[in-house]
């Protein structure tokens, strides 16, 4: 009984530590933040998001482009409002990416440190 007692508290000590180091490298795997990167700031209009599922699909279309560190999209307000590197990427490569996956999208609204998207 002991010896079973003593397996089962080793078992669950390792797997509390493996699932420590999970919890750890997803952590690290989030995106950080640059410094000395001019960011900008671009609201796109998508009308076509038909459904709450909508903005996951043109969130992942345009998170996938190389620049682009942060994207909000929300079925509510029929955007997506994207944090970018200007001189990676641009606006029309969004609209581009949200076109590719079936929702069009128009520029709504341009912040920029320099005023030109």
């Amino acid at each position: 009984m002991k010896k079973s007692f003593i397996i089962i508290a080793l078992v669950a000590a390792l797997g509390g530590g493996v699932m420590l180091t999970t919890v750890n490298a997803e952590d690290s795997a989030k995106p950080v933040a640059t410094s000395g990167v001019e960011q900008s700031v671009a609201t796109l209009d998508v009308p076509g998001m038909t459904c709450v599922t909508c903005p996951f699909t043109v969130k992942k279309a345009i998170s996938a482009l190389d620049g682009v560190s942060n994207v909000e999209a929300s079925f509510d307000t029929m955007t997506a409002t994207v944090t970018y590197d200007k001189n990676k990427v641009s606006v029309e490569d969004f609209i581009k990416a949200t076109t590719d996956v079936g929702y069009a999208s128009t520029l709504h609204q341009c912040e920029s440190e320099t005023k030109a998207c």
